[in-house]
């Protein structure tokens, strides 16, 4: 149970984590490629199922 909470707090981090990482990088230079978040949290998510499973 511990393990589970450890690996959705880090989830919950890593996500805030891009989404401001994110938002500075469209205020530094707006036009960047947004599918690289996209792509960053679809793999935090895929990470995360393969964790789980």
């Amino acid at each position: 149970m511990t393990n589970r909470v450890y690996i959705f707090f880090c989830s919950l981090s890593f996500f805030f984590f891009i989404s401001i990482s994110g938002l500075v990088c469209e205020r530094k230079a707006h036009g960047t490629e947004p599918w690289v978040r996209y792509y960053l949290l679809f793999l935090a998510l895929y990470s995360l199922r393969r964790v789980e499973v």
